[in-house]
Formats: structure tokens, sequence, C-alpha cells
């Protein structure tokens, strides 16, 4: 199994034969949120989260050139793998059948 496990969300994260599937098939763990619906709820909170985090390290000054908007926009995906790795332990898995 490797080690990138894959997050699942939405209706089909509902489907608990579906995800087994997946999880099998892929050889990766599948994490299943809590409350799979509230999938949009949550990234809204993450990016909001993300673009706060981003906020306050520019303290308030806009971005102005195309060199800035880069390194804002790598320095948001690092920010947003950040959030998302901290909510992580809100997840259940589901590992891949074995045998």
């Amino acid at each position: 199994m490797t080690d990138i496990p894959v997050d699942a969300a939405g209706s089909q994260a509902k489907n608990k034969p579906l995800m087994q599937l997946l999880a099998s098939v892929c050889n990766v763990a599948v994490f299943i949120p809590p409350h799979p619906s509230a999938a949009v709820v949550m990234g809204a909170a993450m990016m909001g989260r993300c673009a706060a985090n981003i906020s306050a390290k520019l303290q308030g000054k806009p971005i102005v050139t195309q060199e800035e908007q880069g390194r804002i926009g790598s320095e948001m995906q690092s920010e947003l793998w950040n959030v998302m790795v901290c909510l992580e332990h809100w997840t259940c898995s589901t590992r891949a059948a074995t045998g």
C-alpha cells in the first residue's frame, strides 16, 4: 500500500462499498470525513483559514506584480497543505482489504 492517502468527500464518500473498492483497486488508504456532505463547508473553511494566514503574512499589502503573485501562489499551496494536514485528525480511514 502506498503512503499517499486519498481523501473522499461528497455523496460518493457515503458509499462504503465504493470507497472500499477504491482503496483495494488503487491500493491506498481512503480517508472519509465524519460528515461527507459537509465537504463544501469544510473546503470553504480551509480556504478561508489559508487566505487569512497569507493575508497576515502580507500585512494588508496588495499583490502588485505577476512575480509576486507567483510567489504568493506557491506559498498558498504550502499553506493549504499545512491546513489540510492540521485537520487530518478529524477523519477516519478505510484501508485496502487484505487477503
